[in-house]
């Protein structure tokens, strides 16, 4: 529902599958997932099922993801989202991830045709008891209509920016 609100207007391909891993996306993109298509944009987001990997090795797997892309697609404008925060309470998974972003941000300043979308948790997580609600992610990890929409509006309004750009540019 929410990727034909607001994404299918901008002929956006949904190329993610649930549970996918780091290394999953990688072994696709090396291999002929890029293949005969030349998109503006590519957004990348992924990371949230590496749990048992540390905060390093998740950025640096993403990382390596983006490069690969770049490569193959050195055309396109890259989006890397930062991971959105999970479970109903504060936990270590929570604090994995804060680092994991903080890296993911080091990593994607500065660099050519590389947006870095921070996914800011206040959005997510209450701040009087720091719990996430079921209103945003019915088991605190999987979004609701309401959650997908409080994540991707920061997400369109950048692909927006994109766009415009082209036009300009074009």
């Amino acid at each position: 529902m929410i990727w034909g609100k607001m994404f299918e207007p901008l002929h956006c391909l949904n190329l993610s599958i649930g549970g996918d891993q780091t290394q999953h996306v990688l072994w696709r993109v090396l291999n002929g997932e890029l293949e005969n298509i030349q998109p503006k944009v590519i957004v990348l987001q992924v990371g949230t099922n590496n749990y048992e990997h540390s905060a390093e090795q998740i950025s640096m797997a993403i990382k390596k993801i983006a490069d690969v892309i770049i490569e193959k697609q050195p055309q396109t404008q890259l989006i890397v989202m930062g991971i959105p925060p999970r479970g109903q309470n504060p936990n270590k998974l929570r604090e994995k991830i804060k680092e994991t972003n903080n890296r993911l941000r080091e990593l994607f300043t500065d660099l050519p045709n590389v947006t870095y979308v921070h996914v800011d948790p206040a959005i997510f997580i209450s701040a009087k008891d720091e719990t996430i609600s079921v209103r945003d992610m019915y088991d605190f990890l999987h979004f609701t209509d309401h959650g997908y929409e409080k994540l991707c509006e920061p997400l369109l309004d950048e692909i927006q920016n994109l766009f415009l750009s082209f036009v300009k540019v074009e």
